[in-house]
């Protein structure tokens, strides 16, 4: 008796624990809205941005889904466990990225709040208690390092 009390018991600890560990593994959705690229004047910025984030795709293993000149969809496989596609949209000397798609990145809108700030929201009043869209905190890390190696593709 004593044997199934104690795994009961750590059955329900294991439970509790469960969803908070998955939680742990999202972020807020980083926003990625006016990234600067090309920083020197350029007499077609436009092309310097587009070829420096093409250049910046090919040295991450990023993959070109499709151009049509102002907007490059582009996909990225990590150990073939994770994929994310984007968008990203040419502004003259920068670019927006825009969240399309993913798998395998937990990825999810309207999500609920972490552990504490509900609280706040009920006490206060003042605020959604849902957060926004969470995804893999990776997924910010992969889309920075593409901008970041677009950036010196840029340079020379």
């Amino acid at each position: 008796m004593k044997q199934l009390i104690s795994i009961c018991i750590w059955f329900f600890l294991a439970c509790m624990i469960a969803p908070s560990a998955q939680a742990s593994r999202t972020a807020p959705m980083p926003k990625f809205e006016h990234e600067v690229i090309v920083y020197a004047p350029d007499q077609n910025p436009e092309k310097a941005v587009h070829d420096a984030i093409l250049k910046g795709a090919q040295r991450n293993n990023w993959n070109l889904l499709s151009d049509n000149g102002g907007t490059l969809r582009l996909s990225l496989v990590v150990r073939d466990k994770h994929t994310i596609v984007v968008d990203v949209r040419i502004l003259g000397n920068a670019v927006a990225v825009d969240y399309v798609s993913s798998i395998n990145m937990a990825y999810e809108k309207n999500a609920q709040p972490m552990s504490g700030t509900a609280d706040h929201c009920h006490i206060t009043n003042s605020c959604d208690k849902r957060v926004g869209e969470v995804i893999h905190p990776n997924y910010g890390r992969w889309v920075a390092n593409l901008l970041k190696v677009a950036r010196k593709a840029a340079l020379h």
